[in-house]
């Protein structure tokens, strides 16, 4: 089994072979997998290597490419990420679960409701996401340091607060529905034609969310 295997064609063992070049919006975030550097080896291959990066910059269009990996044939795009080229694994498209089925049913929502959806957003607003750190990681590493060096790790602090603001999405809604319920009682009197009904939320169990992919890349 294992020489029949052997003997089966994979053309771009040995080489990254460039297929098409194709605007970047065009691919959908969701065929991206993990990103790897890639680095001109010698002379000749560092000229192609920035001759190659600055088409794709000028002409804003990526390169999709196939390259062996672990002696399989894979699908990749090459991006310019700053002074570099990534080649960034896709994946192909039996390796993508459609998201059919996978959305609620049908709901009605009015554009008021949408809009005081929104009305959170504004108020949590941007952030660098340069500033979130694998926590987890660093403690772990710290604790492995600690012991190579043959001494007790230090006590784990606890994670520093937040920079940004956080907002409970579903109480910034029942704060607004309150305020809207006040105003409309301000407005009709005690008659109760102004009347606003509150929302009632129920806390339900996390709903298990399907991988967007059915297996790995790798």
């Amino acid at each position: 089994m294992n020489q029949e295997l052997d003997g089966l064609p994979l053309p771009a063992a040995k080489a990254i072979d460039v297929q098409a070049f194709v605007p970047e919006d065009r691919l959908d975030a969701i065929r991206y997998g993990k990103p790897y550097c890639l680095q001109g080896d010698g002379a000749v291959a560092t000229k192609l290597y920035v001759l190659l990066r600055e088409a794709l910059k000028r002409s804003d269009k990526i390169a999709i490419a196939k390259f062996a990996w672990h002696n399989r044939e894979r699908l990749g795009a090459l991006r310019v990420v700053g002074d570099g080229i990534v080649l960034q694994v896709m994946h192909w498209d039996d390796e993508i679960r459609s998201a059919e089925g996978v959305a609620p049913k049908r709901v009605e929502i009015s554009d008021a409701e949408v809009e005081e959806a929104m009305a959170p957003m504004d108020a949590i607003g941007g952030t660098d996401i340069c500033q979130y750190r694998d926590q987890y990681r660093e403690a772990m590493e710290a604790v492995i340091e600690a012991k190579a060096e043959g001494h007790a790790p230090a006590e784990t602090e606890a994670p520093a607060e937040q920079k940004g603001k956080v907002v409970d999405l579903m109480s910034a809604l029942q704060d607004s529905v309150r305020a809207a319920k006040q105003a409309r009682g301000r407005e009709g009197g005690e008659g109760g034609e102004g009347k606003v009904r509150e929302m009632r939320l129920k806390k339900k169990a996390p709903t298990k969310m399907a991988p967007a992919n059915t297996r790995p890349a790798f």
